[in-house]
Order: C-alpha cells, then structure tokens, then sequence
C-alpha cells in the first residue's frame, strides 16, 4: 500500500531508467546511498508460518549537509515492487530525518515476501531514495525471497490412549517439525491379526509441547474383543518427508 501518492508519483517517473544495484543520476554534492541489508542478489528466507521478518537497512553519506546546524529534516523513502521499474506490487514508506542523522530508521515490515513462491523463488525489488532540492536521488536492489528449505522428517510419538467398544476413539500425538511446524498423520489400531481403524488426517499445527488429539470418523465394531492393542502413527511434512513410525499401547474396553 502506498501511503503517500504524492511522493510515489516522481519516483515512478524517475524509475522508468533504473536497473537493480544502480543509482539515479546524482549530481556533486548529492547525497550517497549504499544499500546494505538485504544485499543485491541475495536470498531471503520468508513465509506465512515464519514469525521473524527480513528488515532493509542503509546509509546515507551527505558531507555537504552533515556540518549543517539547522534543524531542517530530509525526506527518506523506501520502496519496495515486483519490477524493476517500480510499477507492480509497490509499497512505501517516507520518514522525515533530521540533516544531522539522515539513517535515522530501518525498514522492517511484517510481510511475507516468499510465501507460495516457486523454487527459483520470487524476486523483488527496493530502492531508498532521498528528496533533495533537485528531485530524489536513489539507489536500488534486488533479492530473491522463498520459504526456506526443508531438510528433516517430522517428529511424531503416539501417546497410550483407550476407548470402549461402538466409541469413536480419541487419538494423542506429540510432534513437531522444521522449518514448517505443519504435519499430516497416518494413524492405525491394529492387534490380534486384524486393523481396527486406519486413516490420514489433514495437515496440522503442531508443537511438541501441545499434544494434537483426534477423534476418529468412524467408531470401533462393537464386534471387536476387549483387550490390548497397538496405535502407530507415522507423520509426512509438506516437502513429502516421512517420520519413523512411533507405537503406543491402546487398550479397547
């Protein structure tokens, strides 16, 4: 969302000549705007799920306004697009600094930058730019943003649980997983040369110091003989790695 079309629209005229990781014409005594974080070409880890946020930081070298001792202020932009021309996805944010501090702020949105991306990832683009007498002066850069990679198989234990006959049981598990704390069951009660229910559950949020319970859609046969059985789980996250499966004992009364 830009908030302030006013500022947007010269910089999209300015924009129309700009490559990633060069600077709009400058002129002596312009400002120097060195982009630091994220760095040109770099990949950026962002997703949904993810709770911390990439931030954008800068600096900005003015010797001809530093030994000023006004208290005029600069406006400082930074915005973020889809294309390198500034024109698809934009979103900006200004901040007036004062002359003797022009880095005084750091960009840090709660966005997620590459959520559903592709495995080439999406790439961005942002620029900081300055407001002086003449116009802005700006340097842009690019970055590939995607969600990052997963590399381990969830981690599932089936809990000892019970249920009488004709009942829907109710089934504990403990797990969890990295990067994405996302994972699907494949659960069974089995025992005495027969399988007593089986199924997959959706995929769910999972943290290993909450117990994930689940009622089952379909009751235990009434037929069943009372006594000890076994409840396996086995866990998959969404990059299709499979847990060890985990046994406890399920007593049907």
């Amino acid at each position: 969302m830009v908030r302030d079309r006013r500022i947007l629209i010269p910089l999209l005229a300015a924009a129309a000549l700009l490559l990633p990781g060069s600077a709009g014409a400058r002129s002596a005594g312009d400002p120097t705007i060195t982009l630091l974080t994220p760095a040109n070409g770099s990949t950026v880890y962002s997703a949904i799920w993810m709770s911390t946020y990439p931030t954008f930081t800068w600096r900005i070298d003015w010797p001809d306004v530093a030994a000023s001792t006004t208290n005029a202020t600069v406006l400082v932009s930074v915005t973020t697009a889809t294309d390198q021309w500034f024109t698809q996805g934009v979103t900006q944010e200004n901040h007036m600094c004062p002359i003797q501090n022009l880095n005084c702020w750091s960009y840090a949105p709660h966005a997620v930058w590459g959520n559903d991306a592709p495995a080439k990832g999406n790439t961005w683009y942002w620029r900081v730019g300055v407001d002086t007498d003449h116009g802005f002066v700006y340097q842009s850069a690019s970055f590939v943003a995607k969600p990052p990679p997963d590399t381990t198989p969830p981690r599932v234990r089936a809990l000892v649980g019970s249920a009488r006959r004709g009942d829907r049981p109710e089934i504990d598990i403990r797990a969890t997983d990295t990067p994405q704390p996302e994972v699907k069951f494949r659960v069974s009660i089995t025992g005495h040369g027969r399988t007593l229910l089986s199924g997959t559950s959706d995929f769910e949020k999972v943290s290993w110091d909450t117990v994930a319970s689940f009622t089952t859609l379909d009751a235990i046969p009434r037929s069943t003989p009372a006594g000890r059985y076994s409840l396996c789980v086995v866990g998959y996250d969404h990059a299709g790695h499979k847990s060890p499966r985990s046994c406890a004992a399920f007593t049907v009364r």
